[in-house]
């Protein structure tokens, strides 16, 4: 059984760290534990061991030396108090019944308790430090005044207070005390405060010697007048009448009621309906303040609704007809209850005899004809020309006399006294046909056919001056294909000679060759496919049966029903200039879009990009299609006008009903009616700029551009509305045969086939030369195509637009 036996007795310094053999000054035991070696004296608990106090100070005696002799249980071992203070501990152990030495001492204090240290100090008392539970405690600190002195310092906003403190009695100064200040602000600091009416003004002070000044005025933006004023303001209709107001706080107070003796603003109009059914109107004017009476009615309706008139009508006046009137209009009067054939005293002629060439009359009797008389056949011109010739690459002269009766009868003349001329052609030509040393002023018209001499309908040129040009007149260079014509020399007289001049050309100076068909290198390049001059044929070239131009490209449908597109257009990637495949009949050229018209009569097939669905027309039919910025439009088969894309802006206001003519633009759309009147409609928000299409009645057809718009007369005379820019509405003389409005320009067709162009100066207005049959205005360019096909292009090319391909 092992045990551990503690003894109570102090340690002597061999229980120090280091102790046994004789280091660090302390003293040992013996081997049986009862002897004092090195110091002290056995049994003498008060044996001094040395000052060393920096090494845990003196040893002691504590208590009588260990019975090393004494028996004692193996492995039993026992621990004894030791150290400066006995918190120490040293060990032994009992090996074969004896006990064995002490071990070191392992003592944790570094002191002996309530020991104490001085050390000097560089002035004023040493500093000083004691042990406390076996450890030292920190150094006092040295003295850093003279105890009972007194310091002082400036302190403050502006360093004129002061501060104190002291010098305690272990030498340490004290705190400074709290600082006594004479000032109140910075010196030169500005502070600001609102202030006003609203808080919206400022007022300042200044910091000097420490004080603030008292408050500068305040500067208030909202103060606008001195209190108790009263203010007077003229107000009412014509600013007759008075109303106050009075100024409190810096500011007017609201106006009072106006008192104004007046009753309407002078040059005003009321406006009250009247008339037949309550839709005209009548006005009347405020002079002075007070109305004056009412104008007479302006009153649009010609009926009141409902009633209902009647004629007498026919041929003899011997019928009745009536018509009703429905929103103040009477409507056309129905067809006459006629019992009559015709007009009595009336008589009628017509052709009879072998070929139609003799004539028989007869006479309207009490409304019903008589039989016919007998046929009377006189001599035809036709039966013997006056000269038969075949037209070749030259100018020829012929002399015409004699006289032959009035049987045949031109679009542009009469049907008095004229003389026949058989032409041949063998290949295609242009005909100019000129008369000179005339004593009449002749009229000249041309029939296509070898049996067209007696057909009006076989007319493919006329020309009646009326005598502008004096006793000449002339057909000129109109294009004549293959074939067999008869030229009438109409008005002739007998009493002298008449020279006619033939002359016979190329459709261009580009062609030779007996069908005139052969390009010529040495005048157009070197090679067909460059025909600087725009002309096609069958070895040069596309030949165009239609074309239409948009904002910056152009379509056409080739002659073998193909369609060709070129220009990129303002946005290439909307690709509305790349047209399908397949043969069609018409097609339409707009902004980012174009539309074309099958040849089998199948809906319209448009391409490019959507917007609004601009491509994207309604599954019918269609006569005829037109398409601009975001929309299209088109005359279905009974006429009538169907739209698609913008519909908002576009579709309200569309026309009722079959119209003859459409034209349609970027903001606006126009119609010709069956009754040759316009009929416009479109966006109102460019009313402004459009203003109002002509009135009246005689119109053939309409083109319509940005904000302006252009129609033909049926005398071929132009008339154009809308913005005015650089003379856009202000077409020359005519007569056209067609017209086509683009961005800010016009072009037109005369009537002999020549171009003119109006309007903005950007564009180039100066057109090819040549003879034209069709004209398309684009957005800054034009194209024309001549009889043969060919096309031309001018005006801007920023996109190729002016580039027609050729093949």
């Amino acid at each position: 059984m092992q045990r551990s036996i503690v003894l109570t007795a102090l340690c002597l310094a061999a229980c120090h760290p280091g102790g046994g053999g004789g280091g660090g000054g302390g003293a040992g035991l013996d081997a049986a534990g009862g002897g004092a070696v090195d110091g002290g004296r056995p049994g003498d608990p008060t044996a001094d061991a040395g000052p060393d106090a920096e090494d845990g100070g003196p040893t002691r005696d504590l208590g009588p030396p260990l019975d090393a002799a004494a028996p004692c249980e193996d492995g039993t071992s026992e621990v004894r108090a030791c150290g400066l203070n006995g918190r120490g501990e040293a060990a032994r152990t009992c090996e074969g019944g004896a006990w064995g030495a002490l071990g070191d001492c392992v003592d944790p204090d570094a002191c002996e308790d309530d020991a104490a240290q001085e050390e000097a100090c560089p002035e004023g008392p040493p500093r000083a430090r004691r042990c406390a539970e076996g450890q030292w405690t920190a150094w006092t600190p040295c003295a850093l005044c003279e105890p009972g002195a007194l310091q002082r310092r400036p302190c403050g906003l502006n360093d004129r207070g002061q501060q104190e403190r002291d010098c305690g009695d272990d030498g340490v100064w004290g705190d400074f005390e709290a600082c006594a200040d004479p000032d109140r602000c910075v010196d030169e600091v500005v502070e600001t405060e609102p202030c006003g009416l609203q808080n919206n003004g400022t007022r300042a002070r200044t910091c000097a010697d420490g004080q603030w000044s008292a408050f500068g005025p305040c500067d208030d933006p909202d103060r606008t007048c001195e209190d108790g004023v009263i203010e007077r303001v003229p107000c009412g209709r014509n600013r007759r009448g008075e109303a106050t107001r009075r100024c409190e706080d810096g500011r007017f107070g609201p106006l009072g009621a106006c008192d104004d003796p007046d009753a309407c603003v002078d040059g005003g109009t009321d406006r009250e309906a009247c008339g037949l059914n309550g839709n005209g109107t009548r006005t009347r004017t405020c002079v002075e303040g007070a109305f004056g009476a009412w104008t007479a009615c302006d009153d649009p309706d010609e009926c009141v609704a409902g009633d209902t008139e009647a004629r007498t009508c026919g041929l003899n006046d011997r019928g009745r007809g009536s018509r009703t009137c429905r929103d103040g209009r009477w409507t056309a009067w129905s067809a006459c209850d006629d019992p009559d054939d015709c007009r009595d005293g009336a008589t009628e002629e017509e052709a009879c005899g072998v070929d139609d060439l003799g004539r028989r009359a007869r006479r309207c009797t009490r409304g019903s004809w008589t039989a016919w008389s007998a046929c009377v056949l006189p001599d035809d011109p036709c039966d013997e020309p006056a000269h038969d010739i075949v037209l070749a690459d030259a100018t020829l002269a012929v002399t015409l006399d004699g006289e032959a009766p009035g049987l045949h009868r031109g679009s542009c003349g009469g049907n008095t006294s004229e003389v026949a001329i058989r032409l041949r052609v063998d290949g295609r030509r242009r005909l100019t046909v000129t008369t000179r040393d005339s004593a009449f002023d002749p009229v000249l018209y041309l029939r296509r056919g070898a049996d067209a001499c007696g057909d009006d309908d076989a007319e493919v040129a006329c020309d009646d001056d009326g005598g502008a040009a004096g006793n000449e007149s002339q057909l000129r260079e109109v294009l004549v294909e293959p074939g067999t014509y008869w030229l009438f020399v109409d008005g002739f007289r007998g009493d002298g000679q008449t020279q006619i001049d033939l002359e016979v050309a190329c459709p261009s100076a580009n062609f030779e060759g007996e069908n005139c068909d052969r390009c010529v290198p040495s005048r157009t390049g070197p090679d067909c496919a460059q025909c600087a001059a725009g002309f096609a044929g069958p070895e040069c070239g596309l030949v165009f049966r239609q074309i239409d131009c948009g904002n910056n490209h152009c379509c056409g449908v080739v002659a073998d029903g193909t369609l060709r597109c070129w220009g990129t257009g303002e946005r290439p990637e909307a690709g509305a200039h790349l047209p399908p495949e397949g043969n069609f009949r018409q097609v339409a050229a707009g902004r980012f879009h174009s539309c074309a018209l099958p040849a089998d009569g199948s809906p319209a097939v448009c391409w490019g990009e959507d917007q609004s669905g601009s491509t994207r027309p309604p599954a019918i039919t269609f006569a005829e299609i037109q398409v601009s910025s975001s929309h299209g439009c088109g005359l279905d088969g009974d006429g009538e006008v169907v739209c698609w894309g913008s519909s908002r802006r576009y579709q309200d206001g569309l026309p009722e009903g079959p119209v003859r003519a459409l034209g349609v633009g970027w903001t606006a759309q126009c119609v010709v009616t069956l009754d040759t009147a316009l009929h416009c409609w479109g966006d109102v928000q460019f009313a402004a700029q459009w203003g109002s299409a002509p009135e009246g009645l005689g119109f053939e057809s309409v083109s319509v551009g940005l904000y302006h718009g252009c129609a033909l007369r049926d005398d071929g005379s132009a008339v154009c509305w809308g913005e005015e820019a650089d003379a856009t509405t202000q077409p020359p003389a005519g007569p056209f045969a067609s017209i086509s409005a683009g961005r800010d320009f016009a072009c037109a067709i005369r009537r002999d086939g020549r171009l003119a162009c109006w309007g903005d100066l950007a564009f180039p207005l100066d057109p090819p030369d040549g003879l034209y049959t069709q004209v398309t205005a684009g957005q800054w360019h034009a194209c024309a195509m001549t009889a043969l096909g060919n096309v031309r292009c001018w005006g801007l090319d920023d996109s190729m637009q002016t580039r027609v391909p050729t093949r």
